[in-house]
Parts: structure tokens; sequence; C-alpha cells
């Protein structure tokens, strides 16, 4: 189970790159990518602390803690959409490029990821 849970990791990270370096790549904004990744890893790794700190403290309450659930959902939702309004606020600051151009390559890069993400974790 847990080398079939790495390699599904493993293969997520790996289409993620693929995905941030096409699509800086393709809009021109190469610089940015590596650190986009690795802000993203860093993000994935804050969630995922949150997200255990929570769920532990629900197991050793047998389950009376339950109500956390929604509350660490709307936090890992939060950070992720803190990420996005960040990225877009440094490609912004590297200047040279239009509005239109960067929501272009922020919904390649991380809204459709996230929003598909969103939507295997939640069905």
């Amino acid at each position: 189970d847990v080398l079939v849970l790495s390699a599904g990791i493993l293969i997520a990270f790996l289409i993620k790159i693929i995905i941030i370096n096409f699509s800086s790549y393709f809009f021109k904004v190469a610089g940015s990518g590596p650190s986009q990744f690795f802000n993203f890893v860093r993000l994935l790794l804050g969630c995922f602390s949150i997200s255990s700190i929570g769920l532990l403290i629900i197991f050793i309450t047998n389950g009376d803690s339950a109500y956390l659930r929604p509350i660490i959902f709307s936090i890992s939702i939060t950070l992720l959409g803190l990420f996005i309004l960040t990225t877009v606020a440094t490609l912004l600051n590297k200047g040279g490029l239009t509005v239109f151009h960067l929501f272009s390559y922020i919904c390649i890069s991380e809204i459709f990821p996230a929003l598909l993400l969103l939507n295997i974790t939640i069905h």
C-alpha cells in the first residue's frame, strides 16, 4: 500500500513539473517555473502538516472532534488560494506581461490542477 501511495505521489509531482515547465515555456515566463514548483511543494507540506495534526486530534479523541474536518479542509483551501494569489503577485512584479497573459498561465499551471485535485479528493 505504501509503495502504491508513494508511486502515486511521485507521478503527481512529475505531472506537476511537466505542466509547470511546459506552461512557463509556452507563456514565456520560464524563470519562474522551478520556484513555482518548489513553492507548491512547500504548500503541500504545510497542508499535510495541518491535516495531520487535526486528524491526529480526531483520532486521539475517538472522533469526538470530528467538527475539525471542515475546518481543516477550509484552511487547506484558503492556503491554496493564498498560494495562487502569491504566484500572481510575484509574476506581476516581474513585469512585461499583460494580466490576461498571466491569468492564462495561472489557469493552466495552478487553477485547473487545483480544481482537478479538489474534484478527486471531494468525490
